[in-house]
């Protein structure tokens, strides 16, 4: 039977490894959310000198990995917490919030726990066999965020590892499912700016933009101890930030002339030799606003209920394929670009993205019980 017989909510933990405290709620994922793991134990072959079979296997550390995918929501901010170090929430008026997430230096991301709900009965199995899987320990490494022109949802993506995991087993009857209630993040527009830029009114419109990535490592590693085979902490390190984009090739100045100069001045007609600097600015935006009543792009995502932008500062432009002419559509390519800082800002009517009982996504009440 398919997927209908499997959920996943998540929390915030207190404490590496611990699990949920009894503080915090169990969220719901979301829409188009997909979660897997994979569990693993490194285990060694001992083998002695005289026979052609091994004697025994050496067990050793626990390794669990996991990745989940989702789409853009302006109601479903919460993975993002677990990439990010900061947030900043401020009224904005008219019932509404912004949400800026960002890197910090002196902090690392939090870790979070994970709770599956698998529904054996339905699909066959013995009376009691349904299962519930705790993974504790979940630490973010990586996150992608990108959309490409056929789609107008941004397509979200995160991995990492996770320390530790235990079962329950009974009879549940439902999963954890919670229907789906929030406002997909629609289309998106590039800007880029050079020679001085500080903000997005410095910025111009890059057109025929085909795919955008950006993409977020946050080099964090588990930590063992000779204690036991499981984590028992994690490490963060440097931040990697990179940033990809197609475009449709039929003018210069939107990168080929970028790479003169680094980045920062697409007017130049030939490599520079000293003074190259990196592109000062990009916006990715994406608003709730049509522009059918005669407004630019940039007022009508000021003047949107509800937006997403994406902060880019400092992009090495540094190399660009040309196209060979195939037949084939003449596009630029810039791939993993790397850019000094990003952060990524929200505004949307919903007020409440903390992990205790109130959060509005919340799985309210105790529908699951423990079994021995």
């Amino acid at each position: 039977m398919t997927g209908i017989r499997l959920s996943f909510v998540y929390s915030m933990e207190d404490e590496f490894g611990k699990g949920k405290p009894d503080s915090n709620a169990w969220i719901a994922p979301p829409p188009g959310a997909r979660f897997r793991c994979t569990m693993a134990r490194q285990a060694t072959r001992v083998q002695s000198t005289g026979t052609k079979h091994w004697d025994t296997y050496a067990y050793g550390a626990f390794q669990g990995s996991w990745d989940m995918s989702f789409m853009l929501d302006y109601n479903y901010l919460e993975p993002l917490y677990f990439v990010f170090e900061d947030v900043a929430e401020d009224s904005v008026g008219g019932g509404r919030y912004s949400y800026t997430f960002t890197k910090a230096d002196a902090k690392r991301v939090p870790s979070f726990c994970v709770r599956t709900v698998l529904l054996n009965e339905m699909a066959g199995g013995k009376d009691g066999e349904d299962q519930i899987n705790y993974l504790k320990g979940c630490v973010c490494k990586t996150m992608t965020i990108s959309r490409s022109a056929g789609s107008s949802q941004f397509q979200v993506t995160m991995s990492g590892f996770y320390a530790d995991e235990s079962m329950e087993k009974g009879s549940l009857g439902k999963t954890d499912y919670q229907p789906y209630a929030g406002n997909l993040v629609e289309y998106s527009c590039l800007y880029t700016g050079g020679n001085g830029a500080t903000g997005l009114d410095d910025c111009s419109y890059v057109a025929n933009t085909e795919a955008l990535t950006i993409a977020i490592d946050n080099a964090a590693d588990a930590i063992y101890n000779v204690c036991c085979p499981f984590p028992t902490q994690y490490s963060e390190g440097v931040t990697t930030y990179t940033f990809s984009a197609t475009s449709y090739r039929n003018a210069p100045s939107n990168w080929e002339q970028r790479v003169y100069s680094g980045g920062f001045d697409n007017t130049r007609l030939s490599p520079m030799c000293k003074g190259m600097r990196p592109l000062d600015k990009a916006f990715i935006l994406s608003y709730d606003k049509d522009c059918t009543d005669g407004s630019t792009p940039k007022s009508a995502y000021k003047d949107s209920d509800k937006s997403f932008a994406i902060d880019i500062t400092k992009a090495v432009i540094r190399s660009i394929e040309r196209p060979n002419g195939d037949g084939s559509k003449l596009v630029d390519n810039m791939s993993s670009v790397d850019c000094q800082l990003m952060g990524l800002k929200f505004v949307t009517d919903v007020s409440t993205f903390d992990f205790t009982n109130t959060n509005k996504h919340a799985v309210t009440g105790s529908r699951l019980a423990t079994f021995s």
